[in-house]
């Protein structure tokens, strides 16, 4: 054998190793064989591990905050109203009180994403520009259960239209104009209980609440969409909360969370997220780009030939399908019990 056949023999070995530590990094530890997955089961798929069998099995959150509308400000959730103040609000005194603790409220316990994302235009044939959205989500959102809630709502999260004067986001039809400097906030309208579905659980209803500027100075409330939380069907973990809330849907975030938390891509990252390393360097999206990124993270060299190189591709792709849904895919945030989606 020469020194270049054994080489080659070597690296392969060494690629195939690795591939087997990124496609089984969080995958079900009954499973004998993973399998890497095709591209198209990478998209909104709904062929993800169920990984609880009911809502609400994680460990208990420390530091629970109070849910009693009526308890003061340094114990009662931040997400919960103070007694007396709602989004319903009409009479100019009580937008005055639900425009004074939104103020309060304003960089008082916001995780923000760190991301502004592009987004798919509500009318195709719009000539504005693309609009542009980052989420953030309120520190209850990571505390409180959601299941403990009752018909109690609280506010979750707040999406920010970043962009003047462009088109209307496709999901939540909204743009910078619609509101008070460009802020919605999401409002969970409380526990319904839970219908499982393929990839997640439908747990009740969120509105997005828009502030329409008053001529008496004081914003009113409106809907600006409403629609379906979903909780994904994964192990909750600190992922979320470490690198922020962003667009994704619960298939997606199931397989970014498989590649991250591999032993040799979390060492390469550094503490960095892997979407977010990729957007810092793939402004294509596509997969031979988004192969390219994987390679130099690793250290790895293309190698003409190798068979495994075909399998790191399928991984590329997979994140270029995961990169290009964000333009449409739905807010994704911790939500205590897990993590949840704000979509239609």
């Amino acid at each position: 054998m020469t020194a270049a056949t054994f080489l080659s023999r070597k690296m392969h070995r060494v690629f195939v190793l690795l591939l087997s530590g990124l496609i089984s990094g969080c995958a079900d530890p009954a499973a004998k064989s993973p399998e890497v997955p095709s591209v198209d089961s990478v998209s909104d798929s709904p062929t993800v591990r169920q990984a609880q069998d009911t809502p609400g099995d994680n460990d208990a959150i420390a530091g629970k905050c109070s849910l009693d509308p009526t308890a003061g400000a340094t114990v009662r959730c931040k997400g919960i109203a103070p007694s007396g103040v709602s989004f319903a609000a009409t009479s100019k005194a009580e937008r005055q009180d639900l425009d004074d603790w939104l103020k309060r409220l304003k960089t008082n316990g916001w995780t923000e994403g760190r991301i502004e994302f592009e987004r798919k235009k509500q009318n195709p044939n719009d000539e504005k520009p693309k609009t542009m959205l980052r989420v953030a989500m309120l520190e209850d959102a990571a505390k409180v259960k959601l299941n403990e809630l009752g018909n109690r709502s609280i506010l979750m999260g707040r999406i920010r239209a970043i962009r003047a004067n462009a088109a209307k986001d496709f999901l939540y039809g909204i743009d910078k104009e619609g509101s008070v400097d460009g802020t919605y906030y999401m409002v969970y309208e409380g526990w319904t209980g839970a219908t499982a579905g393929p990839s997640d659980w439908t747990i009740g209803r969120y509105s997005l609440y828009g502030m329409n500027p008053s001529s008496s100075g004081k914003p009113t409330p409106y809907v600006a969409r409403s629609g379906t939380m979903r909780l994904c069907k994964m192990n909750h973990s600190d992922d979320e909360k470490k690198y922020g809330p962003s667009f994704m849907t619960c298939p997606g975030a199931d397989r970014a969370k498989r590649i991250q938390n591999d032993s040799a891509v979390a060492k390469a990252l550094a503490g960095r997220s892997l979407l977010d390393f990729l957007r810092d360097r793939v402004a294509t999206r596509d997969s031979t780009a988004v192969e390219k990124s994987l390679r130099e993270l690793l250290g790895l060299k293309m190698i003409a030939m190798d068979p495994a190189s075909a399998a790191l591709g399928t991984w590329s792709a997979a994140l270029s399908v995961l990169l290009q849904n964000e333009e449409s895919a739905p807010a994704w945030m911790t939500c205590g019990i897990g993590c949840c989606t704000a979509d239609q």
